[in-house]
């Protein structure tokens, strides 16, 4: 499509310094927590099992490269209402095409989502093995949680698959004939910028990956909470032979996995639906189009947010926090009672 404007380039970064900092530099100030995880992992680690912990530390590096890609290296710009955006990373003016940071940045969410079910199912069948069933209902929650599991990882390398037909519509005769779609339904002139990308949530090819994409998602979720209440249920039922120390660690692990992957979906779910309800909606675009920095924001540290809750209610750290906290009284009293002599 001609450039009837002569744009060479354009600038959709209207975000405050501030804002660009804590973006562009987050796998810095992010490197504390995802170090101490694998530190954690690797000397203080909840589990016995040789699978769990790799994909343990292969779910922190997935989360981490997540980081990298989503803040540091693209750092997309939005310009609502036109589906589209445009690179605004360090490699803005080096490597520009938006499509290979977005198939990048959802390869790598569902590696991390893989892993992460993964660890609920191996977990699961781990301990199903180490003890004796006597319910029945538990051997078919068991037996359903393993077949669903297993067809979920199929089900993620098509997903992936799907994905990199996104590839498809990387090229000059798509971008130019849905740039002219755009231009003449929204009459903006930012749509004509050379790096801007813009995408028809019509094509086949999106259509195709959003399909198998949120399918798989659900599915994902459905399976990740059916193994591990199966692992609570499975704990409960042998709480006569469990002592109640142990049955308590397993409560606790498989709980804090829950509540940390529900704080990951939070942060993943809320900020697309968000851009994309800006998008549709006009009313979301003119209430709140000026969150979407917020959506980025969480988008990008959703990984974050899951291995700094690991961090936090690891056992470990809950000891060193105690230990603290006495150390603190005790010194605080020895000099209340200094004060009083």
């Amino acid at each position: 499509m001609e450039n009837p404007l002569n744009l060479s380039q354009c600038n959709f970064n209207q975000y405050q310094h501030w804002q660009n900092v804590a973006v562009l530099w987050a796998p810095v100030y992010g490197f504390p927590v995802y170090a101490t995880a694998v530190f954690l992992l690797k000397y203080y680690s909840d589990t016995q099992s040789q699978y769990i912990r790799a994909a343990q530390f292969i779910a922190v590096i997935l989360n981490y490269l997540e980081l990298i890609d989503m803040s540091t290296l693209f750092y997309p710009q939005f310009a609502i209402p036109v589906l589209g955006l445009q690179v605004g990373g360090i490699l803005e003016n080096i490597y520009p095409r938006v499509i290979t940071y977005l198939i990048a940045a959802l390869v790598l969410h569902h590696g991390i989502n893989t892993t992460t079910l993964f660890i609920a199912h191996c977990r699961l069948m781990l301990l199903s093995r180490s003890l004796i069933l006597r319910k029945n209902s538990t051997n078919t929650f068991l037996r359903r949680a393993h077949q669903l599991a297993s067809a979920n990882y199929v089900l993620m390398i098509v997903s992936v698959g799907s994905i990199l037909l996104l590839f498809r519509v990387d090229n000059i005769e798509y971008q130019t004939a849905w740039k002219r779609e755009f231009y003449q339904k929204y009459k903006l002139e930012f749509i004509l910028c050379p790096k801007y990308y813009v995408l028809d949530p019509t094509a086949w090819e999106f259509t195709v990956m959003m399909i198998v994409a949120c399918s798989v998602t659900v599915l994902f979720a459905f399976v990740f909470v059916l193994c591990s209440l199966t692992t609570i249920a499975i704990v409960q039922s042998a709480k006569d032979t469990m002592s109640v120390q142990t049955m308590r660690y397993h409560m606790q692990v498989v709980i804090s996995f829950l509540i940390s992957c529900g704080i990951q979906a939070f942060f993943v779910v809320l900020p697309v639906v968000h851009m994309l309800l800006c998008v549709y909606f006009e009313f979301m675009k003119t209430y709140t189009g000026g969150l979407l920095f917020y959506s980025l924001f969480t988008q990008a540290h959703q990984g974050t947010a899951f291995t700094l809750f690991y961090v936090i209610s690891h056992r470990k750290t809950k000891k060193t926090w105690r230990r603290c906290v006495r150390v603190a009284r005790k010194i605080k009293t020895e000099r209340l009672f200094k004060r009083s002599i």
